[in-house]
């Protein structure tokens, strides 16, 4: 159960209601205190014995597909293993057994969106300095590349800059770049960004979609049009390609 505010600016009850296949992720009650004291418990085996915990930790895979993971989450940071899980994005945690930390904390929003992964990285990079989480740095030198060289050279410094940083996630990376790029109106750098994610990640639906979004922004339509059709190519159920096609076309009529 959580508590939300009513217009009137008064706490009401609102229950978590969902299928019951999803009963899992109704969560429970519990205080930081106790979710401190839960970790310590599993640390020292008196939750589960050494067997149970490591069959617990082996990943499983299952046939039946549904929005949420099968478990807890395996993470690598810096090529370093974790296991956790959120419930919500309200709390979140995380536990680095070759480090012997865990990463616990709380938060109470629902109001602004903010990617759980990524704080619980920032956080446990102040703690040991081996887990800092080095794609910010990344991101930031890949920029400066990007917005200060031409395309061909930009290729070129990524690959140099790729060896100084080989445990980030370079596809996410970079699209999220290209998107800082958008949001700035930048559309030259965020083409650039998104084409060197598509030459990267071949196979990659994302990727495409991304670079189909620049160039019908940039209005290169005929462009655009074959980087969403390149989507469906590699996931032919994916309706954003499909409706973006439809889109252009209409438009190529006019």
């Amino acid at each position: 159960m959580e508590y939300k505010p009513n217009n009137k600016g008064h706490l009401k009850n609102f229950h978590f209601i969902v299928q019951d296949y999803m009963y899992g992720a109704g969560g429970i009650t519990m205080s930081l205190d106790n979710l401190i004291d839960w970790d310590k418990k599993l640390n020292n085996n008196v939750l589960l014995n050494a067997v149970s915990k490591e069959k617990m930790l082996t990943p499983f895979q299952y046939k039946v597909e549904t929005g949420f993971t099968y478990g807890w989450d395996i993470q690598s940071l810096n090529g370093i293993t974790s296991y956790g899980f959120n419930g919500g994005g309200l709390v979140n945690y995380r536990k680095f057994p070759s480090k012997n930390i865990s990463i616990i904390w709380f938060t109470n929003g629902y109001r602004k969106p903010h990617n759980i992964d990524n704080i619980t990285n920032r956080i446990v990079g102040f703690v040991d300095n081996d887990l800092a989480d080095r794609t910010p740095k990344f991101a930031k030198s890949l920029q400066k590349i990007i917005t200060s060289h031409k395309p061909k050279k930009t290729v070129k410094e990524y690959y140099t800059l790729k060896k100084k940083y080989p445990y980030v996630n370079f596809e996410r990376a970079i699209n999220n770049l290209g998107y800082q790029f958008l949001g700035k109106k930048k559309l030259n750098n965020a083409i650039t960004a998104f084409k060197l994610n598509t030459k990267e990640f071949p196979e990659s639906a994302n990727a495409f979609d991304s670079l189909g979004e620049a160039y019908f922004l940039n209005e290169d339509y005929i462009l655009s049009l074959s980087n969403y059709q390149k989507v469906l190519e590699i996931d032919k159920a994916n309706n954003n390609a499909k409706k973006m096609i439809e889109k252009i076309n209409t438009i190529l009529k006019k």
